[in-house]
């Protein structure tokens, strides 16, 4: 093995102990996240009582399940964890690292954000877990292993539903440009095999949970699909929806502010009779703008000033750099939709953020290494506030951060577009 990849290697298990030590005395308290007792009970073998969309997300208590033999399921649990953090920093740091062009400072200075110590203390559910497989997936990609990547969308469609999103993307990359490294192959092969492999798992997945079903007894794809313009709107407003199959819920403990009664047509193919409105609650847009701002920090307001300056032009012809940014955008302009404003809907736009973003800027840290370090050490500071999100200090907390967040930003834009004019001036000069 080379230095440097031993050096990446131990950069990452360095990484993975700073996320997992200051939390692992608190490993017992993990289970009490929301959802975690239903992959608990799959892992256990015990499906049959699940709800719906936890039922279809099989694939990581399978392989949980498979290590319980080693000191039960909470150690398992554990041990896919902390497998799928490192493997997650290993990948993402040494292609980050791979032709030298940033320092290992800069490299881990893209990557090691917030949500790596929400994603461990939430290891029970399966978000750490995907990120690690879909590095693997955009690592093949990037290395032109076209089938082997086809292939791990199997897996991935049996861990999350954003593999859709994924297969979508890839298939429009390939329909819609003409890529370099697809010229000796038909578009239509590998559209066919990317619908034929994450269809398959969709059928599977429907086929083992045909039993199973959500709290208000709804087919699935309605599920999927009414959630999004309600999740949407509660978010923007701070209208939180309410549901009388809502009742056996422990987080609502009061009365709805107003409730209407639902035609009998609905409760046809649902268990739901009354809908209203449970409360007005203005943490819930005021999260979501701070999540919007800070998740992957000042990289969205970077990513605007390089399409304004560039159209992203250092993209074309590499399929697995397009497919990133195609995909990133849409999970991120998705994210408000998906459900509550929580990080781990975002952070699945890591592609678009951590590969993406760092080959557009290379033009520019080659010309002016002072000045981007500085930039990039805004998107860090910036990325920092998302935490006030996880440790819920208040809507005060959320709104000052967001107040501090926006300067940031407008910091960003001006020294990105002045360098852009610096670039420009000396090439015309």
């Amino acid at each position: 093995m080379k230095r440097g990849g031993l050096t990446v290697i131990l950069i990452a298990v360095g990484l993975s102990l700073l996320v997992i030590l200051p939390q692992i005395g608190g490993f017992s308290h993990f289970k009490t996240v929301q959802d975690a007792a239903s992959y608990i009970r799959m892992a256990e073998g015990n499906p049959d009582n699940v709800l719906l969309h936890h039922a279809r997300r099989m694939f990581h208590p399978l392989i949980v399940g498979s290590l319980r033999w080693i000191a039960g399921t909470d150690i398992a649990f554990l041990i896919v964890g902390i497998l799928s953090l490192f493997i997650f920093l290993w990948i993402v740091l040494t292609y980050l690292h791979r032709d030298r062009t940033y320092s290992l400072p800069a490299c881990f200075g893209f990557v090691f954000l917030p949500y790596l110590f929400v994603l461990f203390h939430d290891l029970y559910l399966q978000t750490l877990f995907f990120l690690a497989l879909s590095a693997v997936f955009w690592c093949l990609i990037l290395k032109k292993q076209y089938v082997a990547g086809v292939f791990l969308l199997f897996p991935m469609s049996l861990t999350r539903d954003e593999t859709v999103i994924i297969a979508a993307a890839f298939i429009a990359v390939i329909l819609l440009k003409k890529q370099k490294d697809l010229t000796k192959k038909p578009a239509w092969l590998f559209s066919g095999a990317v619908l034929l492999t994450t269809g398959f798992g969709a059928f599977l997945t429907s086929f083992l949970t045909r039993s199973n079903t959500n709290l208000n007894k709804l087919s699935q794809l309605l599920f999927s699909v009414l959630r999004l313009p309600l999740f949407l709107f509660e978010n923007l407003t701070g209208l939180q929806h309410w549901l009388d199959t809502y009742k056996v819920l422990p987080d609502y403990t009061h009365p709805p502010m107003v409730v209407f009664d639902l035609p009998a047509w609905v409760q046809k193919f649902s268990a739901i009779q009354q809908a209203g409105i449970y409360e007005w609650n203005l943490i819930l847009p005021a999260t979501l703008i701070l999540l919007i701002l800070s998740a992957f920090g000042t990289g969205p307001t970077i990513l605007y000033v390089l399409w304004k300056k560039t159209k992203f032009k250092d993209l074309r012809g590499s399929l697995a750099l397009n497919t990133m940014l195609l995909f990133g955008c849409l999970i991120f302009v998705l994210s408000p939709a998906l459900g509550p404003p929580v990080i781990r809907y975002f952070v699945n736009a890591w592609p678009l953020f951590f590969l993406a973003m760092p080959v557009l800027l290379k033009p520019l840290w080659t010309v002016d290494k002072s000045e981007m370090t500085r930039i990039l050490g805004i998107y860090f500071l910036s990325s920092w506030f998302c935490v006030f999100t996880f440790l819920r200090l208040g809507l005060l907390t959320v709104l000052i951060s967001i107040l501090i967040e926006i300067p940031l930003h407008v910091y960003t834009w001006r020294r990105l577009s002045a360098l852009f004019a610096g670039v420009q001036a000396a090439e015309t000069a």
